[in-house]
């Protein structure tokens, strides 16, 4: 292997450890990400259960009072407000998890970018060690 190769050889090797140090750094980024928007999805999922609880609770309520009593009336108001509410937190809820799968796509895209360039250091370096080079 010649002089030349060599050098190539390490240019290589310290352009692909700056290349893995900033996809690195992009993964970190979108794992943080993903972490907000799992959060996220917990935080509407709880919103909705909690809604439908309440719902639930409303509706049997109901069961013991005059429907035309003024207390029903506003139970009734209160169960389609819930409703509602469910309506609108499942809407956000599909967005967030569209989210979610992008950088879920994202991070497992940059985790085969880094693999693929520590696979080419490590058969640049083996190349390397066979020329009697060691890196």
């Amino acid at each position: 292997m010649s002089k030349l190769q060599i050098d190539e050889y390490c240019i290589k090797i310290l352009n692909l450890l700056n290349d893995i140090r900033i996809l690195k750094q992009q993964l970190e980024h979108h794992e943080e990400e993903y972490d907000r928007y799992e959060h996220s999805m917990f935080s509407v999922t709880e919103v909705i259960n909690d809604a439908t609880e309440q719902i639930s609770i409303l509706e049997k309520a109901i069961e013991h009072q005059d429907i035309n009593s003024a207390w029903s009336q506003n139970a009734l108001a209160q169960i389609e407000s819930y409703k509602n509410d469910i309506n609108v937190q499942e809407l956000n809820k599909v967005s967030i998890l569209r989210s979610y799968n992008e950088k879920k796509q994202k991070i497992t895209a940059l985790k085969e970018q880094i693999l693929g360039k520590e696979d080419e250091i490590a058969s640049l370096k083996a190349s390397l060690d066979k020329a009697g080079v060691s890196y």
